[in-house]
């Protein structure tokens, strides 16, 4: 789940799938009450945990590109959806979602790696998206995932796009809505965010979360369903 507002830290994911790489290294504010600042790091970890990662936490006053060798910051904005703000779109003929079954894993995680690669590389039948990502995946896959929830939308029985719920509590996170190259811009993309938000609001979930790139396309997509900025950071990566 994502940072609480007020004071600052740092937390980092390790990857034990990959033993001499280190990546998701990400800056964003903290609770200042040291009750608050804990239940957010417990609620971090819980998350990185749930997808087979091993967090380390450190206390800092900003980003430490120079005191850790960190490189390639990029601004990032976490979102909420506040209640009864979600814009809805009328349904795609054909279109249909459901819970990720154990036969779809291989086509859930081709999905993802063609929606997270660049357009140039899939043209090229070579896939550019980082191995570890989708090694990370298909591990929170057999690893109970915390209370995630991995979904795939179809149209006419046909797979084309996908999406993670993860569910804490009253609130839960968006992640990994992506759909395959040649099917973005039918509007898949947002129905199957429509329909597992819808989903996850008839149950005891209140609050959604997402966090995406300040000034990025696809945090203008969210905006026009509804979604606010909640709280602002850095995503940065470890150089080598």
């Amino acid at each position: 789940m994502p940072p609480m507002p007020l004071g600052q830290g740092v937390f980092m994911s390790r990857s034990p799938l990959i033993s001499d790489m280190e990546w998701n290294f990400a800056w964003g504010p903290l609770p200042k009450d040291p009750k608050l600042r804990q239940k957010s790091k417990e609620s971090i970890l819980e998350t990185a945990e749930s997808y087979g990662l091993e967090p380390v936490y450190y206390s800092v006053d900003g980003p430490m590109e120079n005191e850790t060798g960190l490189a390639n910051p990029r601004n990032e904005t976490w979102m909420i959806l506040p209640q009864n703000s979600l814009v809805k779109r009328a349904r795609i003929p054909g279109f249909t979602v459901s819970l990720l079954n154990s036969s779809e894993e291989d086509t859930f995680l081709s999905i993802y790696e063609e929606a997270f690669s660049s357009p140039e590389s899939i043209h090229k039948n070579a896939p550019d998206l980082d191995s570890t990502y989708l090694s990370c995946l298909r591990a929170s896959f057999h690893q109970g995932a915390g209370s995630g929830m991995n979904w795939i939308g179809k149209i006419h029985d046909e797979p084309v796009c996908i999406a993670t719920l993860m569910v804490l509590g009253n609130m839960a996170g968006l992640y990994n809505v992506g759909t395959r190259l040649k099917d973005q811009g039918k509007g898949y993309g947002w129905q199957i965010t429509q329909d597992i938000i819808e989903n996850a609001l008839n149950s005891q979930t209140k609050w959604i979360y997402l966090q995406t790139e300040q000034g990025s396309t696809v945090e203008k997509f969210y905006s026009r369903m509804g979604f606010v900025t909640h709280s602002l950071g850095y995503y940065l990566t470890v150089r080598k």
